[in-house]
């Protein structure tokens, strides 16, 4: 916590006014991350029919490749990527009602949580590997196996 509290300059008091503990602080830096990530996908998509922030959020994670090295020395990075995953999920679910898509056998909240495990599966090998496969390429790659999975053609992406 005194390496959090010398580098934000704030007093101990002040931590603790906003936060329980240093876990505390990760789990609210990572949601407030993660509704940014989507906030940039709502505003810079334009018309999509991705529904997921996949690209956006693999530029992140590899941007900053030390803070995922730190989260995996710590072991927090099974807690970071669940609370990912619930969050792709609603972001997956949100985008497939708006696109009037209706997975096959599944509701759309089922789907969602499965699309949303896939995308921080993916995150998981892409991280533990040096891979010559881009944000992009991941994107592309798990949007097919999206729409594969729900039986549906997209339209342009």
């Amino acid at each position: 916590v005194q390496d959090l509290l010398d580098r934000a300059g704030v007093g101990r008091a002040t931590f603790y006014a906003h936060f329980r503990n240093k876990d505390d602080f990760l789990l609210t830096d990572l949601e407030r991350m993660l509704a940014a990530v989507e906030s940039h996908f709502d505003l810079s998509a334009g018309p999509t029919t991705r529904p997921a922030p996949i690209a956006e959020l693999f530029d992140h994670l590899a941007d900053a490749k030390p803070f995922v090295e730190a989260l995996e020395r710590s072991g927090k990075m099974e807690v970071v990527l669940d609370i990912a995953s619930g969050h792709l999920a609603r972001i997956i679910e949100r985008r497939l009602r708006e696109l009037g898509v209706q997975p096959r056998e599944l509701p759309h909240s089922a789907a969602a949580r499965v699309f949303g495990a896939m995308a921080t599966e993916l995150a998981k090998w892409w991280l533990s590997r040096e891979t010559r496969f881009s944000a992009r390429d991941k994107d592309a790659r798990f949007h097919e196996l999206v729409w594969r999975g729900l039986g549906a053609k997209p339209g342009p992406a």
